[in-house]
């Protein structure tokens, strides 16, 4: 009894980390280096127009400026597009002028990188816009 509760301890221990490490390991490194003519918004963070480097590592997108700094790291959801793109793209949703960053789609990868939960883009878009300005009464007597 106390030699298979000795293997069971060493089995959960030693072994079953190491299968969690090896499973970790496998995820795959994507980059895409692009420049954005406009301004655009991910999630609740707005950017300027530039050049961007998104990087995926497993389920996280990480975005850097043009000068490498790091911007910004997102939890992505996989998107299975069912065939890989020849070239890796960025997909923007564009609402009353505002563009939502949604998917990032990698090269001969059918696996995508989606920011945006689908239908939830006119609402992200919604709260980037910029607000109305208010005319101001003056006071006093004409």
């Amino acid at each position: 009894m106390n030699h298979r509760l000795l293997l069971l301890f060493l089995f959960v221990s030693v072994l079953l980390p190491i299968c969690a490490v090896t499973s970790e390991a496998q995820c795959q490194v994507h980059t895409l280096r692009v420049e954005v003519p406009f301004d655009f918004v991910i999630r609740n963070s707005r950017f300027p127009a530039g050049h961007y480097t998104f990087q995926q590592e497993c389920e996280r997108v990480y975005v850097r400026d043009g000068r490498g700094q790091m911007l910004h790291v997102y939890m992505a959801l996989p998107s299975d597009r069912g065939t890989a793109p020849r070239t890796s793209k960025v997909v923007f949703f564009t609402f009353r002028g505002v563009h939502v960053l949604t998917t990032v789609m990698w090269e001969r990868s059918a696996m995508g990188a989606e920011l945006v939960r689908p239908g939830q883009e006119i609402e992200i878009a919604s709260r980037s816009l910029p607000s109305k300005p208010v005319i101001a009464g003056a006071g006093g007597r004409p």
